[in-house]
């Protein structure tokens, strides 16, 4: 033994035990006979004490202050603490500065959420600087077509006495008659556009998805705020669409707490439709009650009463079940609803490619498609009077509603004979048959201009392979609405709607869910077919 230790031995208490040695370890275990508490090396090995019930000093006196001792503070259940230190030495690297973390989290949430809003800025800039029509847009394209500027200065020379003045508006006025109608239509067009355009910019639908996201940042807020431990698992229900997710947590609940649910109204479900949260409290009513039953039947096993409990639970569980159902029809129309009031839509072109039907040589070596500068697909047929058709080469998906807007020009000389039938088709059939062949197999779901339409309901105007319209120019320039789940066919002119022609149900009869279904069309001497929109979802025009 070295000097030092020798000094340090000397300043030590004395066991009362054994006289000249120094005290070193300290009883923890006051549960027995002895009052000792300070025990030398002797007491130990003669009392075959326990290491367990033994505080070394030196344990004590070297500790730093964030060392965790797995023998002090005294506790009835000593894992306690060797499971606290193993935990500390684990997490000691996260967890040096907890503040820290939060901050680091927070502002990588706003690093994160910044970077996706300037890209969402650019992305949304970029699309629709060129789309927005804007009044001063509508006011160039006005003043182009009317040449009121050439019209002031001709008005001027004929009252300067300039006999050319009158001539010249003569040869303006002849040359508006002469384009009245495609001046309207360019005028209605851009008109159009401009009050869609106002109607987009009121921008309800990102403004609605703009408050969900405040809410959710308000959920990261009371994490932080509020007890974080009991609201963890609410937020998790929170961030769930399905309503039976917090039935689950409810459920799990114990009754105090559920009972005092209506607290958490303005802090957690504050963005909960009314609809929603009578709900909510209606499941943890019934819970509540279900509870007391299910108490009563363990006290009361074998008892009349339990047999009321039991018709009570079944009532209750049937009841609720009722509630559940409707609830969930009362959300889908709202959905619905909203869906339907703002506009929904959603670019398609990307998704759904056009390609060349191999039914004949024809469609494949007659027919060019390609994209314009514009991102417009554009289907051109290089000899007038063949038949060719194209499909989209991905199946459609049957629960979405899709709008595909486009136009075309016959070839010249053929503007009383051209055809064009426009529908869906089996995939499996699309390199086999035309489109719109009269054939047991196939479901016929199209619209055509030359034979007898498969769908007959004339919603407005006249029907599409009507004689009055089947080949006027007025309908070259279609909208085609289709969803293959509503079993919902539309075709019109565009934009004015004047002829719309729709597909009753037992018409739509012969679609098969079992089977995938492509887009396409047939045509015969048509010039040229450019592709305006391809949409899922429904524009609300008419």
């Amino acid at each position: 033994m070295n000097q030092i230790e020798t000094q340090e031995q000397n300043q030590i208490d004395q066991c009362s035990t054994h006289k000249g040695y120094p005290i070193q370890f300290f009883n923890t275990n006051l549960s027995t006979d002895t009052n000792q508490i300070g025990f030398c090396s002797r007491c130990v090995t003669k009392n075959l004490l326990q290491g367990k019930d033994l505080l070394f000093y030196a344990d004590i006196a070297e500790s730093s202050d964030t060392e965790i001792l797995t023998n002090w503070p005294i506790m009835e259940d000593k894992s306690i603490l060797s499971n606290l230190k193993n935990t500390l030495n684990e997490q000691k690297e996260c967890f040096q500065d907890e503040l820290q973390t939060i901050e680091l989290f927070i502002e990588e949430l706003q690093y994160k959420l910044n970077q996706k809003i300037l890209k969402m800025k650019k992305a949304a800039i970029n699309y629709l600087s060129d789309k927005i029509v804007t009044k001063s847009r509508l006011l160039e394209v006005y003043q182009n077509i009317s040449c009121k500027k050439e019209f002031q200065n001709y008005i001027q020379q004929m009252l300067q006495g300039n006999k050319q003045g009158l001539e010249q508006i003569n040869n303006l006025i002849k040359e508006s008659h002469k384009n009245r109608i495609q001046n309207q239509q360019i005028i209605q067009e851009e008109f159009q556009k401009f009050q869609e355009s106002n109607q987009f910019l009121q921008l309800k639908f990102p403004k609605l998805i703009q408050k969900q996201i405040f809410q959710k940042l308000k959920l990261i807020k009371h994490y932080f705020l509020d007890n974080h431990l009991r609201n963890d698992k609410i937020i998790n229900i929170e961030t769930q669409n399905n309503i039976e997710d917090f039935q689950d947590y409810i459920s799990q609940c114990a009754s105090p707490y559920v009972q005092h649910i209506d607290s958490l109204k303005d802090l957690q479900f504050n963005h909960l439709s009314n609809p929603q949260f009578e709900y909510i409290i209606q499941t943890a009513q019934f819970q509540i009650q279900k509870n007391q039953y299910i108490s009563q039947l363990n006290e009361n096993q074998f008892s009349e009463q339990s047999l009321s409990s039991f018709k009570n639970i079944e009532k209750l569980t049937k009841d609720f079940q009722n509630l559940t159902q409707e609830f969930n029809k009362k959300q889908q129309l709202i959905m619905n609803e909203l869906m339907f009031k703002h506009k929904y839509e959603l670019d398609a072109t990307e998704n759904y490619q056009f390609i060349k039907s191999l039914k004949d040589n024809y469609s494949q070596t007659n027919q060019i498609i390609k994209k314009s500068k514009e991102g417009l697909t554009k289907i051109k047929q290089k000899s007038s009077q063949l038949m060719v058709q194209f499909f989209t080469e991905k199946a459609i998906d049957p629960s979405k509603k899709y709008t595909i807007q486009f136009e075309f020009k016959p070839f010249i000389g053929d503007e009383n004979s051209y055809k064009i039938a426009i529908g869906v088709i089996q995939k499996s059939k699309c390199n086999q048959q035309w489109l719109d062949q009269e054939n047991l197999s196939l479901s016929d779901l199209f619209f055509s201009n030359h034979v007898s339409n498969k769908f007959n309901l004339s919603k407005k105007g006249y029907l599409f392979n009507n004689s009055q319209i089947r080949r006027s120019e007025l309908m070259r320039k279609l909208e085609f609405q289709f969803c293959l789940q509503d079993k919902f066919f539309q075709i019109a002119d565009y934009p004015d709607y004047k002829n719309v022609t729709q597909a009753k149900e037992e018409e739509v009869a012969r679609y098969q869910s079992s089977q995938e279904y492509v887009f396409g069309i047939e045509h015969y001497s048509i010039k040229s077919i450019k592709i305006l929109k391809f949409v899922e979802g429904f524009m609300i025009n008419n």
